[in-house]
């Protein structure tokens, strides 16, 4: 599967979490965080810590995995506003 965005991440979390019978306060003590944490990490927060993350989807039973772009692939270059 092809995640891109936060978006992306937090919606296989969010199906995951389901599929598990998990609360998002349940989610919240398995990894130690708050539920308003879980929260935000579900609507794609651009500020929920990586780490905290990782330790959510590792107690979920998820993982990433990153590939790397082919050798002829140049890095997309940002417009100057």
């Amino acid at each position: 599967m092809d995640l891109r965005t936060a978006r992306d991440l937090a919606a296989v979390v969010r199906r995951q979490r389901r599929a598990a019978g998990w609360s998002q306060a349940r989610l919240a003590e398995e990894t130690g965080t708050s539920r308003d944490w879980v929260i935000q990490f579900e609507k794609a927060k651009s500020t929920v810590e990586l780490g905290l993350a990782l330790r959510a989807l590792k107690a979920l039973g998820l993982s990433l995995r990153l590939a790397e772009p082919p050798p002829d692939h140049a890095p997309r270059k940002r417009k100057k506003p």
